[in-house]
């Protein structure tokens, strides 16, 4: 039978291509090497039509220590004038004197035309400690929207990058992501001098917790806000610091290993949506700021104990949508017998309606590496799909059903089980995913795609 891609029409194959190219993760995700439009255009003549499309040059990818100068002249050409969203690995030791020069010309390159930055990412690769000279001059970036610093490995490398130098002239930036190799990265964002945010991602060992209070109040705009940390709360009880930190737009957070003082002291009147890890005393804390914050609607809770949610202490009948990760930690394992399953379990084998009566979702992510375990969180979502047909007492309101499960080594009746239950009905959504090895195809592709940049 013949191919169909040669019948395929052209804008067809450029959203098939775009798909390939446009990376829609977080570019900290992002992998090199990947499918180029170079690679695309020496198929066929049709393919280079649709290859030579300049949206499809826009997003580019460097990785400082192999990439093609040609390869990037002919991005930066090809991409006839519109937005670059760039990714910049830097992976050579500042000892390096070759690749040095290698990242100087490639940062030179780009520099020129720092006025077409609309997202910019550096990868900081290990041994690293500071960007090529050129990015470490004050730089005009009119239409940067979005900036980056992230490490491939959790907090491997600590940086002595004065980032704040690309931020003086960006006028327009309003998403920024300090990823696992900044100290102090939220400082740069406080004071009155700050670019206003309306996204942040931080992550660190330590934030001090001035710098996380200014952050607030230097960022009237902030819609969204991650942070993963310790965040340091111990000094909240110093004069100069207040108790009490209202922020009117903040609509999703996601705070992970926090002092649990920190919600003592928010107001955040327009949450929509929060998420939380490890936890360490949610009942004293965390469950009256849930209680009080009648705008929340989604919950995640993730890695941590939720007992709380089960005592008739606190009512929390505006939350419609709970997300659990079920976790076997070692910080979890003894202390709550795997994350989540006991809660859950006996949420639904009370005759009573709970704090919880205004839910209408429930989803469950795992990872399962254990088959009695398995069998205990495929009995609990037996029970919690059965709850949803028959709209119990506990959770009058209850629609939907969705998990999203990685099986690591588990037995091939119990992955049956977990997908017959998912595909009987309309009102369960799921995903079940089994750990594959990594295939020689995708090894040979990549081969390839070398050879062809």
């Amino acid at each position: 039978m013949a191919s169909p891609l040669p019948s395929l029409p052209y804008d067809v194959l450029l959203h098939i291509f775009t798909l390939l190219v446009h990376d829609s993760r977080h570019p900290r995700w992002w992998t090199f090497p990947h499918p180029h439009p170079l690679t695309l255009s020496q198929v066929c003549e049709q393919w280079k039509q649709a290859a030579m499309t300049p949206s499809l040059w826009s997003q580019i990818r460097i990785m400082s220590a192999s990439s093609s100068l040609v390869t990037l002249e002919k991005s930066l050409s090809y991409s006839m004038g519109l937005g670059l969203d760039i990714w910049i690995q830097f992976c050579s030791p500042n000892e390096d004197v070759l690749n040095q020069d290698r990242e100087t010309e490639i940062s030179e390159m780009l520099i020129a035309e720092a006025h077409r930055l609309v997202s910019l990412t550096f990868s900081i690769g290990n041994g690293v400690s500071r960007l090529p000279a050129p990015f470490q001059r004050p730089l005009s970036l009119p239409n940067l929207r979005r900036l980056i610093f992230c490490h491939p490995e959790h907090y491997s490398t600590t940086m002595d990058v004065t980032y704040p130098t690309l931020l003086r002239k960006a006028p327009v930036l309003g998403d920024v992501a300090i990823l696992s190799t900044m100290v102090h990265p939220l400082r740069p964002f406080v004071g009155e001098n700050a670019p206003r945010l309306t996204k942040a991602e931080f992550e660190s060992h330590v934030f001090d917790a001035r710098d996380f209070i200014g952050l607030l109040r230097s960022q009237p705009d902030l819609v969204e806000l991650a942070v993963q940390a310790t965040v340091q709360l111990d000094i909240l009880s110093s004069s100069n610091i207040p108790l009490s930190i209202t922020h009117s737009t903040l609509r999703h957070l996601s705070i992970w290993n926090t002092d649990p003082t920190l919600f003592r002291c928010l107001s955040l009147p327009s949450l929509h949506s929060l998420a939380v890890g490890w936890h360490d005393d949610p009942r004293t804390s965390l469950a009256p700021f849930i209680a009080q914050t009648e705008t929340l609607r989604t919950l995640s809770l993730k890695r941590m104990s939720f007992g709380f949610l089960l005592s008739p202490e606190f009512s929390f009948p505006h939350i419609s949508h709970l997300h659990v990760e079920l976790s076997e930690d070692p910080l979890c394992i003894g202390q709550h017998d795997w994350c989540g399953i006991s809660e859950l379990d006996t949420m639904f084998m009370t005759e009573e309606r709970t704090v919880l009566s205004g839910l209408k979702k429930i989803s469950v992510e795992a990872i399962l590496e254990d088959d009695s375990v398995c069998q205990r969180v495929l009995q609990l979502l037996e029970r919690i799909w059965t709850a949803t047909r028959v709209q119990t007492i506990a959770f009058p309101a209850l629609e939907k059903l969705a998990y999203d499960i990685l099986l690591d080594g588990i037995s091939e009746p119990l992955e049956t089980r977990l997908q017959t239950l998912g595909s009987a009905n309309q009102h369960v959504s799921y995903c079940v995913c089994a750990s594959l090895p990594f295939s020689p195809y995708w090894t040979l592709l990549a081969e390839l795609n070398n050879e062809l940049l």
